[in-house]
């Protein structure tokens, strides 16, 4: 049997057995829709409709009725058609689902009143994440608290770290590597978080800024609150953490605010086009997204098997990629991080084409780094002068490029890990303090 709440701002109409969530749904949106108005800019004229059922059968029907086809999924339960939010919700399940109609209400006025109205295309994740951020879903999670569990939970259980702007609903959205609706939210606190109030309430009328920040949102987010939350001490599980991390696409690039470029092209086994195997080098990949994070250096990782080796070949996608970032945003420096093995005779080598790919001062520093945190048995280009990444990047004007041999000793074990980032990160300072004198004096 049916039945009907109503009052000045909406109307629900609800099986009998959801009498709980009716009055629920008709006290939430009476805060909630001034709320919307006031963020959309808008004053809505028509009530806003609610239909709840608890036979999925009849909710079915009600949906195939006014769309007159078949074309609602199998395994959906609520939808939001005409202006109208419509959803079957097992009665003993009620109390769980009061958000329900804020939510999709959220994804109703952003679609008429911004998607429809600029004529924009939808993003899934920027609108899922907001509909859960407005809503009132995810307000018993709103303290630093809470938000940091929720946010640990999610990240250790993400396996592989998709690229948000490319998802769809359905499996491709919500699966057993990640799930995007929580992504799209921790994505959305992260940019309320950075960006101010006016810039993060402007956002949705700018598509191509949401298209932007979504390519690299979700370890862009994870490296944000990474920050916030978790302490040095905590350094062998970021490795650790870091050295797993996988990604949707062939390649990861993350920007930085110092002109430093740390290059890991070999994270993976890979087949040469010889038919050879060339082996992966262990923790290049954590050093460089290290160095991202904790020191807002640049990042290019290889993190897939294109069956192209990119030391060797100076013209392949990674090698065409790095070109081009390294142009686009002033690369001063590229640091192309390799794996030796254990029974070379040196703790690193610097591979500089004989001396030919940067200058000595560069190179001095980044021997006297490395002395001053314990490691000083030193290589130079015997026998690792540069591969293709270094020989391809040498002739662009006014960049340094520095291939760097870790051997093996040095990246099996944290605390002999930590003294190679350490090097690293003294070098940052002291190329930085070189750069700025440089600066000075012109």
């Amino acid at each position: 049997m049916k039945k009907v709440l109503e009052n000045d701002l909406c109307i629900v109409d609800y099986s009998e057995t959801l009498q709980s969530l009716a009055e629920s749904t008709m006290e939430l949106l009476k805060g909630k829709i001034p709320e919307y108005e006031e963020f959309f800019c808008v004053k809505l004229t028509d009530k806003i409709k609610v239909n709840y059922f608890d036979n999925l059968q009849e909710f079915r029907d009600f949906i195939h009725n006014i769309r007159n086809d078949n074309s609602l999924p199998e395994y959906a339960t609520g939808t939001y058609d005409k202006d109208m939010i419509n959803a079957c919700i097992n009665p003993e399940d009620q109390n769980r689902r009061v958000f329900t109609a804020s939510h999709e209400l959220f994804h109703i006025l952003y679609k008429k009143y911004i998607l429809e109205k600029n004529n924009f295309d939808r993003i899934v994740w920027y609108d899922e994440g907001m509909a859960q951020y407005m809503s009132g879903e995810k307000d018993k999670i709103k303290d630093e608290e809470s938000f940091k569990q929720f946010y640990l939970k999610v990240k250790a259980d993400t396996k592989i770290i998709p690229e948000l702007g490319s998802l769809i609903h359905g499996k491709m959205f919500l699966n057993d590597n990640y799930n995007g609706y929580n992504l799209s939210y921790i994505a959305i606190r992260y940019l309320n978080e950075i960006l101010n109030p006016d810039e993060f309430k402007n956002l949705m009328y700018n598509p191509e800024t949401i298209k932007e920040y979504g390519k690299r949102i979700v370890i862009n987010s994870f490296n944000y609150f990474d920050k916030k939350y978790c302490q040095n001490d905590q350094f062998e599980e970021e490795i650790e953490y870091l050295e797993r991390l996988n990604y949707d696409n062939d390649y990861l690039y993350l920007k930085g605010k110092n002109k430093i470029l740390f290059s890991a092209p070999h994270t993976m086994m890979q087949e040469r086009e010889d038919g050879s195997i060339k082996l992966s080098e262990p923790y290049t990949k954590a050093i460089s997204l290290f160095l991202n994070r904790h020191d807002d250096t640049y990042s290019m990782v290889k993190l897939k098997d294109t069956k192209i080796e990119s030391n060797n070949d100076n013209y392949d996608d990674y090698n065409v990629e790095l070109r081009r970032l390294i142009k686009e945003n002033d690369i001063a420096i590229i640091i192309d991080l390799h794996g030796a093995a254990k029974e070379r005779d040196f703790d690193v080598e610097f591979g500089t084409l004989d001396n030919l790919s940067t200058d000595y001062t560069t190179v001095k520093e980044l021997e006297d780094s490395f002395r001053e945190n314990g490691i000083n048995n030193i290589a130079y280009n015997n026998p690792f002068k540069g591969g293709a990444i270094t020989k391809g990047l040498f002739g662009i004007d006014n960049v340094d490029v520095i291939q760097i041999e870790i051997n093996k000793k040095y990246r099996e074990n944290p605390e002999s890990l930590r003294k190679i980032i350490s090097s690293l990160e003294t070098f940052i300072k002291k190329y930085n303090e070189s750069i700025n004198k440089k600066t000075i004096r012109r």
